[in-house]
């Protein structure tokens, strides 16, 4: 069975439909497991200097409570052509900073043969960047996509008076949410920023698209990638997770059947209820969400694990060797299965019931929260159990509303279109200028991102065959 990298064509081609389809892509041949040349230099913050900036908590308003916050930045100045050189700045996005020094493999790559300077700069509320007001719970109002991109030009504009570097092109980079902000920077903050490398970033997934990006057949494109990624390695693998999905959910619905599944799936608990005992398919869905996102021909724990224990290279293939057998199931043998040993085995390192685990999932849900607050008009994905690998669950806005103004206080925007009416949509590849898009044949995000035939000689669009999202080289 094929561990490497996979070869997608039909359903599984990223990038369908922002500009026109984009033709079928046959991967390109690369070894199983790329190894890292030995004493090439590993991306570090040990090789960083690092320095903080108060900001103001809200740069737009005109009150006089003169509140701030301390934003963490890291730079590496060692290639820096002194005050002529670019500046290569990756515009955080949400996590701790450290994990993109640690993997932004282009930008240390890139430093000496353009005499650049590096600064990577920690989005507000993520990692050590968290204003006071985010403990007393009322902080999410000053948790906006505007109020971070101010935050970056303000630390430019900084960076260039402390370094006398005002002849320094500065040049963003970012990926996944990163590059949303990334493209964005370059569009409303021309004058401070010469150009963006924006990777991964489904740009076009917001409400107030000509055509809406959530009608039809697009909400689902990133899962079926994912599952045309897994079905690459094995047909049996994508079916037989498929299949898990109806046992469990009938297992859930009697007593005997929670028992079963809490003794499985070694949960510290049985769960009250067939719901609770339903969020079993969520905590799989998401491992396996991981280790597509993770996707990589080498060692990383830039998705999932640790440096002690990363996902190993191509780790969705090592997942499906799990799953890659015969198993016609019911619900009456499918606790004592190979198909449910193995989605323990897959999803063991993300599902497990250790304190680690358990912060772990505190932190996702606040992330989630912060993430809310950061999107006035987030987007969600439909999955129909056909096309992909998981179960039928319909795109619903008016649920969504309802569940984070339950679960998080936050109600729905006014402005359910506000991002594609403040940043333009499509019609940014009309307007802007000196950015790249790219995409990997891997990465879900790719559907709603800007991904082929781009016309304005300004803007290139670049497909990585064997790319993951975002990729961090």
């Amino acid at each position: 069975m094929a561990i490497g990298p996979p070869d997608l064509n039909g359903d599984g081609v990223p990038g369908a439909g922002p500009i026109s389809e984009a033709p079928a892509l046959r991967s390109q041949a690369v070894p199983p497991v790329i190894e890292l040349e030995v004493g090439r230099p590993v991306p570090s913050t040990a090789n960083c200097t690092l320095r903080w900036i108060d900001q103001p908590l809200d740069h737009f308003s005109h009150s006089a409570s003169g509140r701030t916050y301390r934003q963490r930045f890291f730079f590496n100045a060692d290639s820096w052509e002194v005050g002529r050189g670019p500046i290569f700045f990756y515009v955080g996005n949400e996590a701790n900073v450290e994990k993109y020094v640690n993997a932004t493999g282009l930008m240390w790559e890139s430093a000496r043969p353009f005499g650049a300077m590096l600064v990577w700069a920690e989005h507000r509320f993520y990692g050590e960047s968290v204003p006071a007001e985010a403990g007393e719970g009322r902080g999410h109002p000053y948790l906006t996509h505007e109020l971070a991109l101010a935050d970056y030009a303000v630390l430019i504009a900084k960076l260039r008076a402390d370094f006398d570097a005002n002849a320094s092109p500065v040049f963003v980079f970012g990926g996944s949410y990163g590059g949303k902000l990334a493209a964005w920077m370059r569009l409303k903050y021309p004058a401070s920023v010469a150009g963006a490398i924006s990777s991964s970033a489904p740009l076009l997934a917001f409400r107030g698209e000509e055509p809406e990006w959530d009608s039809g057949l697009l909400p689902s494109q990133p899962d079926r990638t994912r599952s045309s990624t897994a079905s690459h390695y094995s047909e049996r693998c994508s079916a037989n997770l498929r299949a898990s999905f109806p046992l469990i959910t009938a297992a859930a619905a009697t007593a005997g059947g929670r028992r079963s599944l809490a003794d499985f799936f070694h949960l510290c608990h049985v769960p009250a209820d067939a719901d609770a005992a339903s969020m079993l398919k969520y905590w799989v869905r998401d491992a396996f969400d991981r280790l597509a996102m993770g996707n990589y021909p080498w060692p990383s724990d830039y998705i999932a694990g640790t440096p002690a224990k990363p996902m190993p290279a191509w780790p969705l293939g090592a997942a499906c060797q799990q799953l890659d057998f015969d198993a016609p199931l019911d619900v009456y043998n499918f606790v004592d299965s190979p198909l449910a040993e193995s989605n323990v085995d897959a999803v063991a390192d993300d599902a497990s019931d250790t304190d680690d685990d358990f912060e772990h999932a505190a932190a996702l849900l606040t992330a989630v929260r912060r993430a809310a607050s950061a999107m006035p008009d987030s987007y969600w994905f439909s999955t129909d159990g056909v096309r992909d690998m998981f179960w039928h669950q319909p795109y619903n806005q008016s649920l969504v509303d309802e569940h984070c103004a339950a679960a998080w206080g936050l109600k729905a925007p006014p402005r359910g279109k506000w991002i594609s009416e403040e940043y333009g949509g499509r019609a940014l590849i009309r307007g802007a200028s000196n950015i790249v898009f790219t995409s990997g044949g891997f990465d879900g995000w790719a559907s709603a991102g800007i991904a082929t035939n781009v016309t304005n000689a300004e803007i290139h669009s670049l497909l990585v065959p064997d790319g993951a999202p975002p990729p961090p080289a």
